[in-house]
């Protein structure tokens, strides 16, 4: 093999590594020193493995380096003409610079060529300056939340960037060229002003950083929270609830002393009703998911418009009207808990309760929603609609019973108290659904390459403040109207999305892909069931409902 050939042997063996520029060029940072460079043909190889960066085979990597130097080469007049070749199928997408150099990829990068070198970029990055000498490949906060993406990792979805200038390379024309470099750190910490610096003021809190006035909440079926404390200084219990009167802490939330029930957040006598289901922690979660999936999807300024450039990087028109969606019927959710959290007497205990059918949202494929991801997404979205009509009719029957035993009219106080029981298990029947529902749309959502959204405790801080001036944003009050929900549950939708037991920092992170893949979350979820089936079968069993109270 002459030596031409066995430099090109060389480099195919070095890319064929999977490392790239960046990550060379980052460890060099932090050693203080210069990136290294090899020569070939006058070619510094920290060029054109900038410019050419991609996981690739050996044999792919002689044929991509050949077009670029073929490609530089045709400025000169002896390499007029450069030789195309097909691209394989696990790197079906071709781009081509005007000087007729190429590089096969995967179909979700980017090309970003100039005329000498055939590039693309990761779908983590942004193209800059394509066609240009100093074309490259900015970092975005899908960094931070891509699973393919070279610094992924869950507990770290704060994307923080600074600006660098690199030395100039052969495709730049030896011009130096600035671009955006990201590196990620924990929702709560606050990025410096150096290449990977992230620094926690308060506690830290495993994936997240609590600030001043939270402490850790670490929960078992539920993702980590940054809590506020009660009013006696206390933490909250269970991350989600303070414990007043006749109430102490238990293993999962407030308890009642002595022989009082819960009914809502307050405790009662076990005569005149039933113990609710405890679902305040649900409760909490859906105005979580609310808060966020809407900040994601309205300006904290405007309203109605994305915020920042981070934003536009990441939520495309399909993606948005399926957060609007699912902010919708989160929204909805928790608004039918809330009947089982505020232990209200409902006095039209002699109407019989009839569920709601509301009718679910009907996502289309749209840019960053494919067919199948739409598809997926309704049918979860669906059963969450039709699960959360039952357990708000569910809770209005108990509100009934409650309101006809204060009027001392057993007859109906039992006949709501069963029919509250049995929407109950109808809940439960079709909440057992969903856990599979959300997995088959996480795997639709990642064969499609939807990308993720993640937003900032900035952004959710935003959104809040635009909420106390100007109240719910248009688009989610639209969309939780067409789901029912009218009257006082927009004023107290707002008022809980206002007053969360959470910090900002709870809220944010990725609001799309991954908590629908969650497995705390799905735990969580899975204990609602349990428990409508639980109180149901109290329910019936109750003095009430066997006429004798």
């Amino acid at each position: 093999m002459d030596v031409i050939g066995r430099d090109f042997d060389d480099l195919g063996r070095m890319l064929a590594r999977r490392e790239s520029r960046r990550s060379v060029f980052r460890s060099s940072l932090r050693a203080g020193t210069q990136p290294l460079t090899r020569p070939l043909d006058g070619i510094r190889m920290d060029a054109l493995s900038r410019a050419l960066a991609a996981p690739m085979s050996r044999r792919r990597a002689i044929g991509v380096i050949t077009s670029t130097i073929v490609a530089g080469g045709a400025l000169r007049p002896r390499f007029a003409q450069a030789v195309g070749y097909d691209c394989p199928a696990s790197d079906p997408k071709k781009c081509v610079a005007p000087g007729g150099a190429q590089v096969c990829v995967p179909n979700r990068w980017g090309c970003c060529s100039n005329d000498r070198c055939a590039g693309a970029c990761k779908p983590w990055e942004l193209c800059v300056n394509a066609g240009s000498p100093l074309a490259g490949c900015d970092d975005t906060p899908l960094l931070c939340v891509a699973e393919d993406a070279d610094t992924y990792d869950k507990h770290r979805s704060l994307f923080c960037s600074t600006h660098l200038t690199d030395r100039g390379t052969y495709c730049s024309d030896q011009a130096p060229r600035t671009l955006k470099w990201g590196w990620c750190c924990k929702q709560g910490e606050v990025c410096g002003s150096k290449l990977g610096d992230c620094t926690c003021a308060g506690e830290d809190c495993d994936e997240l950083c609590c600030t001043k006035g939270f402490v850790c909440q670490r929960n078992t079926f539920s993702p980590n929270a940054c809590v506020k404390g009660c009013d006696d200084k206390r933490p909250q219990c269970a991350g989600f609830e303070c414990c007043g009167p006749n109430k102490v802490c238990g293993s999962s939330g407030c308890e009642c002393n002595g022989n009082l029930v819960r009914c809502g957040f307050d405790c009662c006598d076990p005569k005149k009703t039933t113990p609710d289901p405890k679902t305040s922690e649900h409760f909490w979660d859906g105005w979580f998911n609310t808060l966020g999936r809407t900040a994601a999807t309205h300006g904290g300024a405007s309203g109605s418009a994305l915020r920042g450039a981070a934003h536009k990087t990441q939520v495309t028109a399909g993606t948005a009207t399926a957060l609007g969606a699912m902010a919708a019927v989160s929204g909805l959710r928790a608004t039918a808990l809330g009947g089982f959290t505020d232990g209200h007497h409902d006095r039209s205990f002699k109407r019989t309760v009839t569920p709601a059918t509301p009718s679910p949202p009907k996502l289309q494929a749209g840019p960053g929603l494919d067919a199948s991801s739409a598809a997926a997404l309704n049918a979860l979205l669906a059963a969450d609609v039709s699960a959360s009509a039952l357990i708000a009719a569910a809770a209005t029957a108990l509100g009934r019973s409650r309101a006809a035993m204060a009027k001392h009219d057993r007859a109906h106080a039992r006949r709501q108290l069963l029919a509250s029981a049995r929407l109950s298990d109808q809940a439960a029947k079709t909440l057992s659904s969903i856990p599979a529902l959300r997995a088959s749309a996480v795997t639709a959502l990642r064969a499609g390459g939807t990308a993720e959204v993640t937003i900032t405790a900035d952004d959710v801080t935003a959104l809040q403040t635009s909420m106390r001036r100007s109240g719910l944003p248009p688009g989610l009050r639209t969309q939780m109207g067409r789901l029912g929900v009218k009257g006082a549950d927009f004023a107290r939708a707002r008022k809980q999305m206002l007053n969360l037991p959470v910090s900002p920092a709870s809220i944010a992170g990725a609001l799309l892909i991954a908590p629908l893949a969650d497995d705390k979350r799905t735990k969580l979820l899975a204990t609602l069931p349990s428990e409508l089936t639980r109180y149901a079968k109290q329910a019936r069993s109750h003095p009430i409902a066997r006429g004798h109270a």
